[in-house]
């Protein structure tokens, strides 16, 4: 088991998979525009600044080339 201040690290890393998680779904999936594929990646680009762990770095980079490579 993790102590609290392991727990409490982990947050921002939790918060920031779940907004990825959530823009890929809203503006990357299968229907999708022009305008949501250019807001997922300014999203994408604000979570890229906050990254603090190779892990979410590593989502970030794959969600930003299948991002840009849809548009």
């Amino acid at each position: 088991s993790t102590g609290e201040g392991d727990e409490v690290a982990m947050e921002p890393e939790t918060r920031a998979i779940a907004l990825l998680r959530r823009t890929m779904s809203e503006h990357v999936g299968v229907i999708r525009d022009r305008t949501g594929l250019t807001r997922a990646l300014g999203v994408i680009a604000m979570l890229e600044e906050g990254a603090r762990t190779t892990r979410v770095a590593n989502m970030l980079t794959a969600a930003k080339l299948v991002t840009a490579a849809a548009l």
